[in-house]
């Protein structure tokens, strides 16, 4: 089932924005952070640097994009709008902002235990303020399409992202006495399943087919195929529980595998082969099942490989989370630039179409920069003396992607500036 959109419902263009604009500096800062200190990661994923860069991807750049998506999609998708949404962006995006940073920091200053306590407190608030608007807002939405009950369920799996997360953070802030390899393997199910896979999953069946074009998912895909992954994240927390860390993303890799199949089949139909947002797409679904085969072949690996584990986390979050937030990105932008520029119902012919905003060449040049850094951080994983490499890369992927959105907005704002202050507006 198809949802029914109600663009009346949209919040204002500043609410996502923000969160959009964000995302380039926090990619800046890993990159930044990865010419300074990246050569450090021969130790593996749970060295200081890597947990850093993990946490600066994982929170600064995807955090950024899935929280002004899922605010937009809440209310167009869902039909639950907002009553102070400047309120509601302020009071989600600089906790998060000061928590990414104030974690960040904490790894690369030898685990500072007030770091922690600052990071803490500024998640918990942001990211659990997020999920309860999330979860109120689906509880009174009459929405029962498929991407608001995929919404629905991505709400509590961020629930139990910060919850570990949270927890772990506590242990190194105040020296808490908790177990903390199963804590650590809960967060990290929680995140890449309950949050990333269901969210990017639940948003696919709405914007693959709409922007794209191409034949529409199964109606019984998600009726299925998110209560699977639930199930999948449940069974790995009894993995855990078992004493058995290893094999906690084993039930995952099927539903997931399964996902990215069925995705790469509607890609290859699409009527618009040729879109460099495709492009990311299909980056994206590669990356995921390759992510899903090294998962498979890493639980036969023994524990003396964490290069191997460090490129299966890459190919998890730069290869599949950022190549599909990229992608949608550079379709939601110039849609919400254009959608509320034609709400203020401007002259005829005034109005440029949506890639006025951001035109096909820089779309195909954020995905060819795009895969420069992806190839560079595949190459870091195996010798991490190439950190260098990453970090240039990293910066050049902020730069292009920054300007272009950058842009995009800027001419957004002086179009809507020119409609508000024609003599003739509002135009009969």
């Amino acid at each position: 089932m198809q949802p029914v959109l109600a663009y009346d419902q949209a919040p204002p263009f500043t609410l996502p924005a923000r969160f959009f604009l964000a995302m380039p500096v926090w990619l800046a800062c890993s990159g930044l952070v990865c010419l300074a200190w990246g050569s450090q990661a021969e130790a593996g994923r749970f060295s200081p640097v890597v947990l850093a860069l993990t946490h600066l991807l994982a929170l600064g750049v995807l955090g950024n994009v899935m929280a002004g998506a899922v605010l937009q999609i809440l209310a167009v998708v869902a039909g639950a709008g907002y009553r102070h949404p400047g309120r509601l962006g302020l009071a989600v995006f600089w906790p998060l902002q000061l928590g990414v940073g104030a974690l960040a920091g904490a790894f690369l200053t030898g685990f500072s235990a007030l770091l922690f306590r600052l990071a803490l407190a500024c998640l918990v608030w942001g990211l659990g303020l997020l999920a309860l608007v999330l979860t109120r807002g689906l509880l009174n939405s009459p929405a029962r399409d498929a991407t608001s009950r995929a919404l629905a369920f991505a709400a509590v799996g961020l629930l139990c992202t910060v919850l570990f997360g949270g927890t772990m953070a506590a242990v190194f802030g105040w020296a808490l006495p908790l177990p903390m390899t199963g804590l650590l393997e809960l967060h990290m199910l929680a995140a890449a399943l309950g949050w990333l896979l269901m969210l990017v999953a639940g948003v696919a069946v709405t914007v693959v087919p709409m922007f794209m074009l191409t034949p529409a998912y199964p109606a019984s895909f998600m009726r299925v195929f998110s209560p699977a992954l639930v199930l999948a994240a449940l069974l790995g927390a009894l993995a855990v529980a078992a004493g058995w860390p290893r094999l906690a993303a084993l039930p995952a890799i099927g539903a997931a595998a399964g996902f990215a199949l069925l995705t790469l089949g509607r890609l290859q139909a699409s009527r618009r082969p040729a879109d460099p947002a495709r492009r990311f797409w299909l980056t994206g679904m590669l990356a995921l099942l390759l992510a899903q085969l090294a998962l498979a072949v890493g639980l036969w690996l023994a524990e003396a490989a964490p290069l191997w584990a460090l490129a299966t986390g890459w190919l998890w979050l730069a290869g599949f989370g950022c190549a599909a937030a990229f992608g949608m990105l550079y379709k939601i932008t110039p849609f919400l630039a254009w959608l509320h520029l034609k709400a203020l119902h401007p002259p005829r012919g005034a109005l440029p179409s949506m890639h006025g905003f951001i035109d096909a060449s820089a779309q195909a040049r954020g995905w060819q920069v795009y895969l420069f850094w992806l190839a560079s951080g595949l190459l870091w994983c195996a010798w991490p003396a190439t950190a260098p490499l990453l970090g240039m890369a990293t910066l050049a992927l902020a730069g292009v992607l920054g300007y272009a959105h950058g842009r995009a907005l800027w001419r957004y704002y002086r179009l809507r500036q020119a409609f508000l202050a024609a003599p003739d507006y509002p135009p009969s």
